[in-house]
């Protein structure tokens, strides 16, 4: 098979060049399939694991976040929330939509069983969800008008105020001697 690139074959050469044209007899095959098998671990990475709806990425250093996870890991009582912790050294954030630590660590992170990222208010009312009954009646909730506002602002200060939250919640536990 000749590719065409626009000169003209004559007697063995191409128009314009000195050299003779060289036949190439065979192409060595390039496979797909390791390529493939890549990509299709890559795409299972960056989804929860199999039966769980969300995996929620929490900071595992702050107090604010771990009382999160335990609040929806003791509602899920299916099982449906996958956790994983940005703080350890083995978290990889392209096993979970190329979300880098950074990011992670300014805003809650959910990632969906279709491989969605959501964040923020979303984020949290999709773990309520999945939780269960208890805290998916919260999640509907949330998003009546009005309650929307005030979701997304009480969201927002936990978030920028969430370490400070947690030295005030230890130092209180180490004052009341717990």
């Amino acid at each position: 098979m000749l590719l065409r690139t626009g000169h003209k074959l004559a007697s063995g050469r191409l128009s314009g060049f000195d050299k003779p044209l060289h036949t190439v007899h065979s192409v060595p095959r390039i496979s797909q399939a390791p390529r493939a098998k890549q990509l299709s671990a890559q795409a299972a990475a960056n989804k929860p694991a199999k039966g769980r709806l969300v995996q929620y990425l929490y900071d595992g250093n702050c107090k604010v976040c771990q009382t999160f996870k335990s609040a929806l890991d003791a509602q899920d009582g299916k099982g449906n929330i996958e956790f994983i912790n940005i703080a350890q050294s083995s978290y990889k954030p392209r096993q979970h939509n190329n979300v880098q630590y950074d990011d992670a660590m300014s805003t809650i992170h959910a990632i969906t069983s279709k491989g969605k990222t959501v964040k923020g208010p979303d984020a949290v009312r999709e773990l309520f969800g999945a939780a269960g009954p208890v805290l998916g009646w919260a999640a509907q909730a949330s998003k009546l008008p009005g309650a929307a506002q005030a979701f997304g602002l009480l969201y927002d200060f936990l978030a920028k105020y969430r370490y400070p939250i947690s030295d005030a919640v230890t130092k209180t536990k180490k004052a009341a001697g717990r």
